[in-house]
């Protein structure tokens, strides 16, 4: 689901994470989409314990942050979506919802 860039370790090991990443990844997304942030908000940072160069998984995060209300935290989770990935498709957006987000503050 993911391009990523690897550095060390052996291809069976670096295959496994990604995938263990990919399952966290799409099993945060379903949770955002029930509305569950908690559950959206744990997947997102373990899958940011396997894999943290994702901007995605910023995305995700800062994303079930903000609806929880954690705004700071939100912000933070979305400028380092933005710093991992400038070219990030949905970087507008991450962009907009800091800036809702550092206003709400």
């Amino acid at each position: 689901m993911f391009k990523r860039l690897h550095s060390g370790g052996s291809p069976a090991s670096i295959e496994e994470r990604d995938r263990q990443v990919d399952q966290l990844y799409r099993s945060g997304c379903e949770a955002l989409e029930r509305e569950a942030y908690l559950e959206a908000g744990r997947h997102a940072r373990q899958a940011l314990a396997l894999d943290p160069s994702l901007p995605s998984l910023h995305y995700l995060l800062g994303l079930a942050l903000f609806d929880m209300g954690d705004l700071a935290s939100a912000v933070g989770a979305l400028e380092a979506c933005l710093e991992r990935g400038p070219r990030y498709p949905l970087a507008a957006h991450a962009q907009a919802k800091a800036a809702l987000a550092r206003a709400r503050l």
